[in-house]
């Protein structure tokens, strides 16, 4: 929302004198008249400053305060997530948020309509600080920053909820929005319909998700023997891989860079199973399931960093 403020000139100033100070002051009306004249052109001249009539009206659009927000491209400005609570580690690590937008008006986001494949179907475009406003507008009209955390337990297995974070105007919130239906209406929407709200406001994409690096997240354990002659083998020895924990059993995990992920993107491509598949790592040697792992790739949105965030799902 934005308003407009009217900056008017003074009015005129009646003064009287005597007949003995008539020289005088017709020398100030001619300097006086010199002056209206030039104020008089300037505003009913075409520059930024003119108001609608083109006189005597200066047109200004504050941004309205809660509508401030931070331009670094590293800061969410809203954000809508779902962590996974079921007994399975993969699905808790590889877990990612559904919609963010962040301060430079970068938006990564999932794209429903994908075919599956071993990546997840991220996309990303970019809005201008005017289509972010658009965004934050529709945040605020959904009270996003006023209403209850009404949700359960976030760690309950199979009760998860969706969560909303947002930061504008000095404000903040981080909160799983339970049964508020209309929270949930809006988190929906802003996923679906992010590039109706911000409408001409869209200055870039959408595009594949131009990811800087990928998380490798793997169980030797729950690799399938039988893929073992054409499992795709991959550029690390995940044996030396750490391990993270999750909220059920720890997975290993190691980061690689974009340029590094590129060499096994066509076999990644390749796949149609979304939640993992087996691949070979290191060198195999002695049983048949030697060098197997069960893998799921996780890219990093711009704000996060390295495997610790598995712990933190």
């Amino acid at each position: 929302m934005t308003y407009s403020r009217a900056i008017a000139g003074t009015g005129p100033v009646g003064f009287s004198v005597g007949l003995h100070m008539k020289h005088h002051v017709h020398k100030l009306l001619i300097t006086l008249i010199g002056v209206v004249a030039l104020t008089l052109a300037a505003c009913g001249s075409d520059g930024d400053g003119a108001g609608r009539d083109g006189v005597g009206e200066t047109a200004v659009t504050p941004v309205e305060p809660r509508l401030e927000f931070s331009s670094d491209p590293l800061v969410v400005v809203l954000q809508i997530d779902e962590p996974v609570n079921q007994p399975d580690p993969f699905p808790i690590a590889g877990a990612y948020p559904w919609f963010t937008l962040y301060g430079d008006g970068t938006v990564v986001y999932r794209d429903r309509t994908a075919m599956p494949s071993a990546l997840p179907p991220l996309m990303q475009g970019r809005v201008s600080p005017a289509g972010v406003r658009l965004l934050l507008a529709e945040a605020f009209a959904a009270d996003v920053f006023g209403s209850p955390d009404t949700s359960s337990d976030p760690t309950v297995a199979d009760g998860s909820s969706i969560y909303i974070r947002a930061a504008a105007g000095g404000s903040a919130v981080d909160y799983p929005i339970g049964d508020n239906v209309e929270l949930r209406d809006f988190a929906r929407r802003l996923e679906q319909d992010w590039q109706q709200i911000a409408g001409d406001d869209v200055v870039a994409g959408p595009e594949p998700f131009d990811f800087e690096s990928v998380l490798v997240i793997a169980r030797a354990d729950r690799a399938d023997v039988t893929a073992s002659s054409d499992a795709p083998r991959l550029p690390i020895d995940l044996r030396e891989a750490d391990e993270f924990p999750t909220r059920v059993l720890p997975v290993s995990c190691v980061e690689l860079t974009a340029e590094e992920f590129d060499g096994i993107r066509p076999a990644a491509a390749a796949i149609d199973t979304p939640h993992g598949t087996t691949w070979r790592s290191g060198t195999a040697s002695g049983t048949p399931a030697s060098g197997l792992w069960f893998v799921i790739f996780r890219p990093l949105f711009p704000h996060e960093s390295g495997c610790a965030l598995i712990a933190d799902q």
